[in-house]
């Protein structure tokens, strides 16, 4: 080799050296930032946490792993927290833990772990639940199994597999509640309408003033007017059988209105799962279907029985006895106050 050529290739050589060089001092921080942060504490939680999960003691791992996971927040220990949760068949947690082992960057898992940890969350979501809340106000808030509700970023809520007691509430209306059987792997829609409270008016009667015989003194000016009557009963008037009895009857018409229209729901949620649609509150709808018409047979067969005992003990003519009919009504507050009542 001539000189001219030794003089090309030391030109050539020497900016490849610096390049070399340069890589290595660039290289050579971010080394040492990852060394810093492997302290004797965090390596030694670490070493700990794995002899706990081998010995199957996952509660100590898990809580070992997430204090190494405080010190030095990486993929590798939320592997380990995630691992142990699933152990501790705590689903959701493991499902958070695995998914951000294999997006988080800081010491990422080798090739082996991330081929583990897809694995194990597909055996993760086959037991866990994902539902889409739609609530109505939209300042309600959820509970599952009295505690409140953390929804993923994806606004979506994460249950475990089993029954879980779901309630929805909001500042002015009625509170909601149903049972949620989670099978695992489905993901569905979670509708919550709530109603509006409504408030009772209605005044409890006055209870009715001392006295005996005639009739009764009224405050503030009352007015009484009395309808003699030739018709008695020995045993007392019959008026709160037939009254009892049309009360029944109120209800066990509402209770009839009530099954009509659970039944028509239920009709739709079956017709709806028949077309491969979603229905959440079959179970809840069919429950309230039996109790709507348990509740219009009850009702029914208890007004027909009042009024059958209001029939028997209908007055007859007993001279020698004499009632009257009081009906009394005083100024209250709000308006006023009236009582039916009858003065042997």
């Amino acid at each position: 080799m001539n000189e001219g050529s030794r003089l090309v290739s030391r030109a050539t050589a020497l900016p490849l050296a610096a390049v070399v060089i340069v890589g290595l001092v660039a290289a050579r921080p971010r080394v040492v930032a990852a060394q810093e942060a492997e302290t004797p504490q965090y390596r030694g939680l670490l070493s700990e946490a794995v002899a706990e999960y081998d010995a199957r003691r996952y509660e100590e791992a898990r809580a070992l792993f997430r204090r190494a996971h405080d010190l030095s927040p990486n993929a590798r220990t939320l592997r380990g927290i995630g691992m142990a949760s699933f152990e501790l068949r705590e689903y959701v947690e493991a499902l958070r833990a695995l998914e951000g082992s294999l997006v988080d960057q800081r010491r990422p898992l080798t090739a082996p772990q991330r081929q583990q940890v897809e694995g194990l969350l597909e055996r993760t979501r086959a037991f866990v639940g994902r539902f889409v809340p739609h609530l109505a106000p939209a300042n309600a808030v959820l509970h599952v199994d009295g505690a409140p509700v953390t929804l993923e970023s994806d606004g979506t809520l994460l249950l475990s597999f089993g029954r879980h007691a779901v309630t929805a509430e909001a500042p002015g209306h009625a509170l909601e509640s149903r049972e949620l059987n989670v099978i695992g792997g489905e993901k569905q829609d979670l509708i919550f309408r709530l109603r509006v409270a409504s408030v009772d008016t209605a005044l409890e009667p006055p209870p009715p003033p001392p006295g005996s015989g005639g009739a009764d003194p009224l405050p503030s000016g009352g007015q009484i007017t009395q309808k003699p009557s030739d018709k008695n009963e020995a045993h007392g008037s019959v008026a709160p059988w037939f009254v009892g009895a049309g009360a029944l009857v109120a209800g066990a018409v509402g209770s009839a209105i009530w099954w009509r229209n659970r039944n028509s729901e239920y009709d739709r949620c079956q017709m709806a799962g028949a077309m491969g649609q979603v229905c959440d509150n079959l179970d809840t709808v069919g429950n309230e279907r039996k109790i709507a018409l348990g509740a219009t047979i009850g009702l029914a067969v208890g007004a027909v029985a009042l009024g059958i005992v209001g029939l028997v003990n209908l007055p007859g003519d007993k001279p020698g006895v004499a009632t009257k009919t009081a009906f009394a009504c005083a100024p209250d507050v709000g308006g006023g106050n009236c009582t039916l009542r009858v003065v042997f």
